[in-house]
C-alpha cells in the first residue's frame, strides 16, 4: 500500500520497505518477544491439550488482553502474534503509545467431549388402552415433536392414534396390519369415521422427555488419555442417539423391539430440557394391566435408557506476541518531505476553474533524484506533478486547477513523494496536506473567508466501532461512529464518510450530511457483491468527518472479518401439470407437464444446477434431444413436455454451491394408460347361505369417466360342492356393489370388468373361499348315580348340565331336552323316550312330568342350562341335548 493510499485511509505506518539503492540507507528490523500473553478470567481451561503448543477453552472465539511494549525502546513497526511455530497467525493494533490490541478474535477448533458418566432416563411408561365398544380398536397418545427452535419440552400438538384390527378381544395389541387414522386429542369425542392409513397394530412411535440431571455429571472426558474437564466449563450440550444404551432393568421390552433409533431434539442449554423420539414394536408380553373394566383395558411397558452427555471445548493455539522494531537514526540524516501549505481562492465559484497554490518544503538533507507529487479531491486522484531534479534544503511552489460542479465541500489533499522515491527513513510520515474547500453558487457579495490553513485537524473527535468483528459471507455488518466534542468548540459536523480497504482494493461510501452526533453506514451484499468488491478476509475501516470550521475529523482503521462458512444446498425435484400448476406423481398418457426444481442454500450461497435425465427411462434419456435442449442442461426448468409413454420416469438435478458443497434432487413421474382400473373388494360373511359383500367401488377412470360395472361368478372346478345353481343374487349382475351367497362350501372365482364412457374397459377377478356352514355341538355332564330320598318322595335325583356351542358364530337358538329310563335294567336302553322338551318353555323351578314307557320321570328347569331328572324306581336314566342355533349372519340380498 503505497503511502498517498496510507494517508487516506490513516494507516499507521509504510510497511513496504523496498528502497532505491541511489542515496538511500537501509533500516534494520529486530525482532523483540514480548511477555507471555494472558486472557480474560474464565477464557483458558486449566487442563492441558493433546498438544503442547495448544490450550484449551471454553469459547470458539478469544481475544487476548491487551499487549505492553514498554519494554521496548527501538521504534515499534508493528507487533504480530505468532504460533509456536513462528507463523504468522495475526497483527496487533495500537490502543495507545505503548499497548497494543487484537481487533478480530482468534477462532479455535471444535472438540467434542463426552461425560463421565452416563445418566439414566426415566423408564416409562407407554400406555395403549383398549376401546370399550368396538374392543378390536387400539389407542395410544403422542405428543408431537417442538418446531426447530422451540424448547425441547414445547408441546404443540397431542395426537390420539386409533388402530382398527380384524381381531377383537385381543389382550394387547396384536400383530398384522391395522386401519389407521389419528385426531387431536382435544377432539377426541367418538370414534374416528374413517381409517385412510394403515401400518402395523403393534407398534407406536413415542418419546422420552425432562431435564438432564447435569448435577450429577461433574467433569466430560477429553483427549486420548481421557483427561477430565470440570462441566461448568463445558459449552453445546447435546445428545447422539447411536451411544444411547437400552436397559430393560427386569421388564419385557429389550432393545430388539426398539425399531427405529432415537431422533433428538436439541437441548436447552439452559434448562437441560431434553427430549428425543422412537419407535417400539410390542411383540412381547406387558409389563401391568391398569385396569380392565367398562372403561377399557389399559396396559402398560417399561424402557429405561442410559446416555452419555456430549459437549464441546476449543482447542487454540498457544500464541507470543513479537514487536517488531526498526533501528533508524532518522532527524537530520534524511531528507523530510513536506507540504508546508495549500491555499485557493477566497471564494470558489460552482462551475468556474478555480486556481489552488501549495508549497513544498524539505529539510536536513538534498534530494538529487526526483520525485513525484500528487493532487486528489475526495481520494480521486487529479493531478501527479513531476519534479524530475529533486529538492534542495528550501521549498517549491506547484499549482493546479480545479472546477466544482455543485455547491458542496470537497477535501484536496496535495501529497508529496506520491510513489515513495525518496528514503526519508522515521520522516515518511508527514508527507501531505488535507484542505476542505467550500464552493458557492455566486461569489460577487464578497465569497467566503478561504480554506482552511494551518492546522486543519477538526476539534471534534470521532469513535469508530464495528457492530460485528466477524460476519459470515454474505451477512450484513453495521459501521457506527459516535462524534464527541471535548474542547465544546463551536464547530459543527457537516458531512461524513466511510471508507474500507482489503489489500489492494479500497471503496469510499459517497460524502453524507450529518445531523446530530452519530453517524453510520451498513455494509451489505447487493446480490452480488460487497461494496468494493471486498472478498473473504480482514478488512479495514475508516471514516472522515467534515466540520463547519472547515476541518477535518478521522478514526480508522477498524478491523473486522468476512469469513465463508461453507452452505449446505437443498435440492428437490417435482413434476408439475401444465393446466393447473399442480404438482403431480401420476398422469394419464398424453399429459402436458413440466419438471421445476426448488433450490436453497444454508448460507444464501448462490447454486448453479445440472440436470440428469439418464436414469433408467429411454423415453426421458431421449428428451433433450428430442425438444432440442442445449448442453450443459442447466436451465432453470423444463416444459411443455407430453408424457408419452407408460411407466415410471425418473430425472434427477444436482446443485453445487459456491464452496462446491453439492446435494441431488429426483422425482420419478408415473405415466398410466387412459384405460379404468377394475379392482374388487370382498366384505361380508364367506359362509354357506350368507351374503357376501362385492364392491368395485375402489375401481377408477384415469380421466375421471363414469363408469359400468359387469359381474360374474363361477365354481372352481374340482374345489368346490357347489354348481352354479348354488349361487344366488339379484338380476342383473350389475352395479358398483352387489350382494350374493352361494349354497355350497367351496372355491369361487368372482370376475369384474368395468367399461368407461369411450369403451375402454379392464378386468380383474380374485378367488373366494366359502366355508361350510358348520353344525353347533353339545354336550351334557351329570351325576352318575342318584340315591332314592324318603324326603323328596322317594325320588332319586340326576343333575345334567347342557353345554353348547356354535363352531362359526351363529346363534344358539333351542336346547331341546329328552330322556329314557332303563325299566328291565338291562343296559339296553331300548325303551322308549320321553318327547323332548324345550329347556326355555319350561319355568324355572316348576316340576313337569313325562312318560318313558310306563315310568313315569319329573323334569325340572333349575336354569343356567341345568335340567333335573328324578325317578322312583331303581334303574338307569340315559338323557339327550339336541341343539338347534339360528345364523350368526345376515343371509339376505340387498342389491
Amino acid at each position: 500500500m503505497n503511502k498517498w493510499l496510507s494517508f487516506i485511509l490513516l494507516s499507521i505506518f509504510l510497511v513496504n520497505l523496498w528502497i532505491p539503492l541511489f542515496n538511500q540507507a537501509y533500516a534494520a528490523q529486530t525482532e523483540v518477544f514480548l511477555p507471555d500473553l494472558s486472557y480474560p478470567s474464565g477464557e483458558v481451561i486449566n487442563v492441558n491439550a493433546d498438544n503442547q503448543n495448544e490450550f484449551l477453552s471454553p469459547k470458539q472465539y478469544v481475544t487476548p488482553n491487551d499487549v505492553s511494549t514498554t519494554s521496548v525502546t527501538d521504534p515499534i513497526l508493528r507487533v504480530e502474534l505468532r504460533d509456536k511455530t513462528g507463523a504468522f497467525v495475526a497483527e496487533m493494533n495500537p490502543t495507545s503509545s505503548n499497548m497494543y490490541h487484537l481487533n478480530t478474535p482468534i477462532k479455535g477448533r471444535e472438540i467434542e467431549v463426552e461425560s463421565n458418566v452416563k445418566l439414566a432416563l426415566s423408564q416409562g411408561p407407554f400406555q395403549w388402552f383398549r376401546d370399550p365398544g368396538d374392543r378390536s380398536i387400539w389407542m395410544y397418545d403422542y405428543a408431537e415433536p417442538p418446531a426447530a427452535g422451540q424448547d425441547p419440552l414445547a408441546v404443540t400438538q397431542v395426537n390420539r392414534h386409533y388402530l382398527k384390527s380384524t381381531l377383537s378381544n385381543q389382550p394387547q395389541p396384536p400383530s398384522g396390519m391395522c386401519a389407521y387414522a389419528t385426531k387431536p386429542i382435544e377432539q377426541i369425542g367418538p370414534l374416528p369415521t374413517s381409517y385412510p392409513g394403515s401400518r402395523p397394530c403393534n407398534e407406536a412411535t413415542t418419546e422420552r422427555s425432562g431435564y438432564l440431571d447435569m448435577a450429577s455429571i461433574s467433569d466430560f472426558k477429553y483427549g486420548s488419555s481421557k483427561r477430565l474437564i470440570p462441566t461448568e466449563k463445558i459449552t453445546g450440550f447435546f445428545l447422539k442417539p447411536e451411544k444411547f444404551e437400552f436397559d430393560s432393568q427386569g421388564y419385557n421390552l429389550s432393545i430388539e423391539n426398539i425399531k427405529y433409533n432415537p431422533v433428538v431434539t436439541e437441548i436447552n442449554q439452559s434448562t437441560f430440557a431434553y427430549r428425543f423420539d422412537y419407535t417400539i414394536l410390542f411383540t412381547v408380553p406387558y409389563d401391568k394391566q391398569i385396569s380392565n373394566n367398562t372403561n377399557g383395558i389399559v396396559i402398560e411397558w417399561y424402557d429405561s435408557w442410559q446416555v452419555p452427555v456430549y459437549g464441546k471445548v476449543y482447542e487454540h493455539q498457544k500464541l507470543v506476541a513479537v514487536a517488531i522494531t526498526i533501528t533508524n537514526p532518522g532527524g537530520g540524516t534524511y531528507p523530510d518531505l513536506t507540504v508546508k501549505s495549500l491555499t485557493g481562492p477566497s471564494c470558489i465559484e460552482s462551475n468556474v476553474s478555480a486556481h489552488f497554490k501549495y508549497t513544498i518544503e524539505n529539510k536536513y538533507i538534498a534530494v538529487s533524484s526526483g520525485f513525484k507529487t500528487s493532487i486528489s479531491v475526495d481520494g480521486i486522484t487529479i493531478a501527479t506533478h513531476d519534479f524530475p531534479t529533486g529538492i534542495g534544503i528550501t521549498t517549491i511552489d506547484g499549482a493546479f486547477d480545479y472546477k466544482f460542479t455543485a455547491n458542496t465541500m470537497k477535501s484536496i489533499t496535495v501529497f508529496v513523494d506520491s510513489n515513495d522515491d525518496i528514503n526519508e527513513g522515521l520522516n515518511n510520515n508527514n508527507n501531505s496536506k488535507t484542505v476542505n474547500f467550500t464552493s458557492v453558487n455566486d461569489c460577487s457579495g464578497g465569497g467566503d473567508p478561504g480554506p482552511c490553513t494551518g492546522d486543519c485537524t477538526s476539534a471534534l473527535v470521532v469513535d469508530l466501532t464495528i457492530r460485528f468483528p466477524v460476519i459470515e459471507w454474505k451477512d450484513m455488518d453495521i459501521f457506527e461512529v459516535t462524534i464527541k466534542n471535548p474542547t465544546a468548540s463551536s464547530c459543527t459536523p457537516v458531512e461524513g464518510r466511510f471508507a474500507i480497504e482489503q489489500g489492494n482494493k479500497e471503496y469510499q461510501f459517497p460524502y453524507r450530511p450529518v445531523t446530530g452526533i452519530a453517524d453510520d453506514i451498513s455494509f451489505a451484499w447487493n446480490g452480488t457483491k460487497y461494496p468494493g468488491d471486498m472478498e473473504v478476509g480482514n478488512v479495514k475501516v475508516y471514516y472522515a468527518l467534515h466540520d463547519s470550521c472547515g476541518k477535518t475529523a478521522y478514526a480508522g482503521p477498524k478491523p473486522f472479518e468476512i469469513i465463508k462458512t461453507a452452505g449446505a444446498p437443498t435440492v428437490s425435484l417435482a413434476w408439475y401439470d401444465s393446466s393447473t400448476n399442480a404438482e403431480v406423481i401420476e398422469v394419464v398418457q398424453g399429459a402436458n407437464v413440466f419438471l421445476k426444481p426448488t433450490v436453497s442454500d444454508s448460507r444464501k450461497e448462490k447454486v448453479t444446477i445440472l440436470w440428469n435425465f439418464n436414469n433408467g427411462s429411454s423415453w426421458v434419456a431421449g428428451l433433450p434431444a428430442a425438444k432440442g435442449w442445449t448442453n450443459p442442461l442447466n436451465a432453470a426448468q423444463y416444459t411443455n413436455i407430453i408424457a408419452a409413454e407408460k411407466g415410471s420416469h425418473k430425472v434427477c438435478v444436482t446443485g453445487t454451491n459456491e464452496s462446491g458443497v453439492s446435494a441431488t434432487g429426483c422425482s420419478t413421474l408415473y405415466v398410466i394408460g387412459p384405460e379404468p382400473t377394475a379392482i374388487i373388494d370382498v366384505s361380508g360373511w364367506l359362509k354357506e347361505d350368507r351374503r357376501i359383500q362385492l364392491s368395485g367401488a375402489k375401481s377408477s377412470s384415469p380421466k375421471g369417466a363414469a363408469l359400468t360395472y359387469a359381474w360374474s361368478i363361477d365354481p372352481v372346478m374340482g374345489q368346490t360342492l357347489g354348481t352354479a345353481a348354488d349361487i344366488i343374487y339379484i338380476a342383473p349382475f350389475t352395479g358398483k356393489l352387489k350382494d350374493m351367497k352361494v349354497l355350497k362350501q367351496g372355491l369361487y372365482k368372482v370376475s369384474l370388468m368395468v367399461i368407461d364412457t369411450e369403451g375402454l374397459s379392464d378386468s380383474t377377478s380374485t378367488i373366494i373361499d366359502v366355508d361350510p356352514d358348520l353344525k353347533p355341538i353339545g354336550e351334557v355332564l351329570g351325576n352318575e348315580k342318584g340315591t332314592r330320598q324318603p324326603s323328596d318322595r322317594g325320588y332319586a335325583t340326576y343333575t345334567n348340565v347342557g353345554n353348547a356351542a356354535s363352531m362359526d358364530q351363529d346363534n344358539i337358538d333351542k336346547r331341546l331336552w329328552s330322556f329314557t329310563y332303563d325299566s328291565n335294567n338291562d343296559g339296553l336302553f331300548n325303551e322308549p323316550w320321553t318327547q323332548e322338551v324345550e329347556e326355555s318353555d319350561m319355568v324355572i323351578g316348576v316340576e313337569y312330568m313325562y312318560m318313558s314307557g310306563s315310568e313315569p320321570l319329573v323334569i325340572t328347569n333349575l336354569g343356567g342350562h341345568i335340567v333335573t331328572v328324578k325317578a322312583q324306581n331303581v334303574g338307569k336314566i340315559a338323557g339327550k341335548l339336541r341343539v338347534i342355533e339360528s345364523y350368526g349372519q345376515p343371509s339376505d340380498l340387498r342389491y
